[in-house]
């Protein structure tokens, strides 16, 4: 159990001495560690007319999409009922000494 939770430390830690270590080369070979931030396009005063330019060709995937997760939520939260109407209607009587 303890070796399951030193495990991601030690990546992390890999990962972040092999990152300073490439950041500090690049450093010292004269190229810059960070490139200069870039100019960004003019944000449009609203954001709505953008979304849905964005949104409007994937409209039946995005529908589909919502639609399949508001199915599978409907799916998990019902996923006991079966057990419990199994358990409720034939096992308890059956154990009771009842006719099934």
């Amino acid at each position: 159990m303890l070796a399951m939770a030193l495990i991601p430390v030690g990546i992390v830690v890999v990962s972040l001495v092999a990152g300073f270590a490439a950041r500090s080369r690049l450093a010292r070979n004269g190229l810059p560690a960070t490139r200069a931030p870039q100019a960004w396009p003019p944000v449009p005063g609203k954001w709505g007319p953008l979304a849905r330019s964005l949104i409007r060709p994937e409209r039946t995937v995005l529908i589909l999409a919502i639609w399949l997760m508001l199915l599978d939520t409907a799916l998990a939260l019902a996923a006991p009922l079966p057990l419990m109407l199994a358990v409720d209607h034939r096992l308890v009587p059956c154990l009771a000494g009842g006719q099934p």
